[in-house]
């Protein structure tokens, strides 16, 4: 081999290994520039906040002005009514065992109620004529129910109905002039329950009920009532009206416990100034009466008063509500609503019934039967 061969031959020895190094680095390259690629195309956007300038703020337009008035309007007359509604419940507010601290107030109050029924003339129907001297009418019986088991609960629509039937409003008269207002359920076609203290002001005599369902007034008389006492003390009154009237009639059930759901109905006194019903009737309209409010709640507590059983729930009621039915989800009387308690330190109040043990003891003194339901309410 001449010694350019020998040349030629090592130069090519040598650019071997040169040529591989840079197919290495190409390939090196190559990847990172992929892999960057890669990471541009799937990262996350960066996001980037300037504030814009803020545009000037415009003048109201006339319609806007008109709205603010219109809400001002509104909020004012809110304001004053919801001041109203608190002088109102301030004064039938009174802590357990005493008396309203103002009278005059209290009285007041009541007198306004009075006054709207007799504004425009006398809405007490003429008695029906007197029938030969007789024994009170036999009490029409319900056919006792089984004690075991538990009692089917209904719906909510149903129990509203049944409440709109069986529960009245009461309004008691003295000298044919309206002095009390309250609320009594049926418990026989021709029975009501309500507190004595919603008619003891009155004439036994004058007493009408009246509701949506009764369609007129019905004249009724006090058969029995519960001696004056202190509150706290039994307070029931035991009505008969002239005919059987009743559109529906209420159970009665010694059966409650903590927590059990209850319902309760009545025709409060607040309500009644603005309600087109009583309007109405206090007008001379006999076949109107006020809408019956509903709400419901459960049972918190049972305390054992002395002489009577005072059943706690969370219900609100307010005065009116006074001798309208507790009842609970299968539609049965377990309590009357009675007084409240109010405690404004603690802005607290307790709604109180007084139980269904009580009024059936009270009826069974007063020579009326009325069977209960035993069962428990199932869930």
């Amino acid at each position: 081999m001449s010694n350019a061969e020998a040349r030629d031959d090592r130069n090519a020895r040598g650019h071997i290994p040169a040529f591989g190094a840079w197919l290495a680095v190409s390939v090196l390259l190559a990847l990172a520039v992929a892999t960057a690629l890669t990471w541009l195309l799937l990262r996350e956007p960066e996001t980037v906040v300037r504030d814009g300038p803020v545009p000037p703020p415009q003048p109201p337009t006339a319609e806007m002005l008109a709205e603010v008035e219109r809400l001002d309007a509104l909020s004012f007359e809110a304001g004053k009514r919801l001041q109203e509604i608190l002088r109102a419940v301030a004064a039938y507010e009174c802590p357990p065992g005493t008396a309203p601290a103002d009278r005059a107030r209290f009285e007041a109050l009541k007198e306004k109620a009075r006054a709207m029924l007799a504004a425009a003339g006398d809405i007490l129907p003429d008695r029906a004529a007197a029938p030969a001297a007789q024994a009170e009418p036999a009490v029409a019986r319900a056919v006792a129910p089984p004690t075991q088991g538990q009692a089917t609960p209904m719906s909510v629509a149903a129990l509203s109905q049944l409440l709109e039937k069986a529960v009245v409003f009461v309004i008691s008269f003295q000298d044919r002039r309206p002095v009390g207002t309250g609320t009594a359920f049926f418990i026989a076609p021709d029975l009501l329950v309500t507190n004595r203290h919603v008619i003891q002001e009155g004439d036994a005599e004058q007493i009408i009920v009246t509701s949506e369902s009764l369609g007129d007034v019905v004249r009724a008389r006090v058969i029995a009532r519960s001696p004056d006492g202190r509150p706290g003390d039994p307070d029931f009154a035991l009505l008969r009206t002239e005919r059987p009237a009743a559109p529906g009639v209420l159970p009665l059930s010694p059966a409650h416990s903590k927590l059990m759901d209850i319902i309760v109905a009545g025709y409060p006194g607040l309500a009644l100034q603005t309600d087109a019903g009583f309007l109405k009737l206090a007008y001379g309209d006999r076949t109107s009466a006020p809408d019956m409010h509903q709400n419901r709640g459960e049972i918190r507590s049972t305390q054992e008063l002395p002489g009577t059983t005072s059943i706690i729930h969370t219900a609100d009621v307010l005065t009116g509500y006074s001798g309208g039915p507790l009842i609970d989800m299968c539609g049965r009387v377990v309590g009357v609503n009675t007084f409240i308690q109010v405690d404004r330190q603690q802005s607290g109040k307790f709604n109180s019934a007084q139980s269904t043990g009580d009024l059936v003891q009270f009826l069974n003194r007063s020579n009326i039967d009325i069977p209960e339901q035993q069962m428990i309410c199932k869930k």
